[in-house]
């Protein structure tokens, strides 16, 4: 009986295991068509209604008449509709799109050379004993980057620098995106000095423009200091226990191994030449976004030269460049189709008429709340909006 237990007991561990391994989480695109799927059939429920469009004299752009809105004769997705809502979602963010399978393939490049992981070696290696200084630096640089120039998508570009990072100093990878994709969210978040959006709305609002900046600095270092604490215990227990990693035992698509520093190379002439390159290029986006306004497509044009400047600087043929750059860009394909299958969302909700109807919906169950809770409830609702991407990314 004892032999006989000890099976059954082994058995129901294994099944217990199995069961555990059988239920897994969809593919991100299954996850995204239903979405899709579902938000089509609400075209068949919803009302569809339209607000009309009003040019703003003072900033130039389209703005809705609130006391404009009518029902209109209902248009709902058709099965046609419903798949070609998915190459719309992507043709209306192809600019997104391309820009990250260019800075993908920008990356690939500049790794190829060896700049990014003995000039990321070299820096930590001088850090030392300072490296707990390394996320509160990361933290306030991104940080401020959110919360003057509204850095938020285009940081992907740095997360790669931020993992290298944290892993030189024994971190996760985790901690690397974070402390890049957090610092700007906060700050963005805060958004202290934003001209596409505090500067719009106070535009709009007929405020003095900046005005309340102290409330928001206040914001930004609670935020700050928050976020601080929280990823500084998470790293610190991560390089302490390996094990104690949400990323402990997943497969990642790219595999960022700890810095071995006894084995790290030296930077060499043409690595230096390559990283000014790179800094160089990312300096020229940010005084082009702030001088003259650019935006994702001059961003796309200056990684491609970075890629191209970078690739010739390390001694690779045009072709050794060209091969590089393209299996960069392959490992962001998943990146870029998600963007335009979230888009795929908002293409059904305003072919179908039916944005307007819900925004009207929402507008006025706000109106019924005290005033004190009314602010709060524009900040739900837009958080539901930029989840479903309803609205457009601030930036012009």
């Amino acid at each position: 009986m004892g032999g006989y237990d000890k099976i059954m007991e082994n058995q129901e561990k294994t099944n217990k295991c199995k069961s555990k391994e059988s239920v897994k989480m969809p593919h991100i695109f299954v996850i995204l068509f239903a979405i899709i799927l579902g938000v089509a059939l609400l075209t068949y429920i919803i009302p569809a209604g339209q607000y009309a469009r009003i040019d703003d004299p003072v900033t130039g752009r389209q703005i809705l008449d609130v006391t404009s809105f009518s029902y209109v004769e209902k248009n709902p997705t058709t099965l046609m509709g419903l798949f070609r809502s998915i190459p719309e979602g992507l043709i209306q963010t192809s600019e997104i799109v391309f820009l990250i399978l260019i800075i993908g393939g920008a990356m690939a490049v500049i790794t190829k050379s060896g700049a990014f992981v003995n000039g990321i070696g070299a820096l930590a290696r001088k850090m030392g004993s300072k490296e707990h200084l390394m996320i509160p630096m990361f933290l306030f640089v991104f940080a401020w980057a959110g919360a003057i120039l509204g850095t938020s998508d285009d940081v992907c570009v740095f997360v790669p620098i931020g993992i290298l990072m944290a892993r030189a100093l024994g971190y996760d990878v985790i901690t690397g995106t974070a402390m890049v994709s957090l610092g700007a969210a906060f700050g963005i978040t805060s958004g202290v000095f934003i001209p596409f959006t505090v500067g719009v709305a106070q535009q709009i609002a007929g405020l003095p423009l900046y005005s309340g900046a102290w409330f928001r600095l206040i914001a930004m270092a609670t935020f700050y200091i928050t976020t601080l604490i929280y990823l500084t215990r998470y790293a610190k227990r991560v390089k302490a226990d390996p094990t104690k990693s949400y990323m402990y035992g997943v497969k990642t698509d790219k595999d960022y191994e700890k810095i071995d520093f006894e084995n790290i190379q030296p930077v060499t002439k043409e690595q230096k030449i390559v990283l000014t390159i790179l800094f160089s290029g990312i300096a020229l986006i940010i005084f082009g976004i702030i001088r003259y306004r650019w935006y994702i497509n001059e961003m796309s044009a200056v990684y491609l030269a970075i890629a191209i400047f970078s690739g010739l600087a390390s001694k690779m043929t045009p072709s050794e460049i060209a091969i590089t750059f393209t299996e960069g860009a392959k490992e962001l394909i998943f990146g870029a189709l998600v963007v335009g299958l979230a888009k795929s969302i908002s293409v059904i909700m305003v072919n179908a008429n039916i944005i307007d109807t819900i925004v009207y919906g929402l507008s006025s169950v706000i109106s019924l709340f005290p005033r004190a809770l009314s602010s709060l409830g524009i900040y739900f609702i837009n958080l539901i909006h930029q989840v479903v991407d309803l609205q457009p990314h601030p930036c012009p």
